[in-house]
């Protein structure tokens, strides 16, 4: 193939890796954790070990031997390509810490929700109690009177 061909072949290869890293991270280490589900559009072959050889993806005629004249000069972009998945790692861990801080928030609010719940209704037991009392307090009263 020409090597036009090759960059761009090289290219998508470095694109569909950064996918891979952002939608699955698990991937890096090939066959050592479990694959979690993976993007439907991002084949597993694919991720960081991109198979067995690069040649698997890249096919035959675009070897390494090939791409290796590209490859310096794509080096800068894998850097720049390694470092904002580095930031969307961090910014990812972030928000994964706020989900975590919001969580524990709502739990405390719950609890809250269920006190509240508890003396509204033993309050309001209370107050049926009282009335109820008060009710009967006079009719007894008012029959002992009757009767005397």
């Amino acid at each position: 193939p020409t090597k036009r061909g090759c960059i761009l072949v090289n290219l998508s290869r470095l694109l569909t890796t950064k996918l891979c890293l952002i939608f699955h991270p698990i991937h890096e280490t090939q066959n050592k954790t479990k694959k979690k589900s993976i993007h439907p559009s991002i084949h597993p072959v694919r991720c960081a070990g991109l198979g067995p050889t690069p040649s698997t993806y890249l096919g035959p005629s675009c070897s390494s031997a090939s791409i290796n004249s590209t490859t310096t000069s794509n080096s800068n972009e894998v850097d720049a390509l390694r470092s904002e998945v580095i930031e969307l790692r961090n910014e990812l861990a972030k928000a994964k810490s706020e989900v975590v801080e919001l969580r524990s928030g709502m739990d405390q609010l719950q609890m809250e929700v269920d006190t509240l719940k508890t003396l509204s209704l033993q309050h309001i037991r209370r107050e049926k109690g009282s009335m109820e009392g008060s009710i009967r307090a006079p009719s007894s009263s008012s029959q002992s009177a009757t009767r005397g």
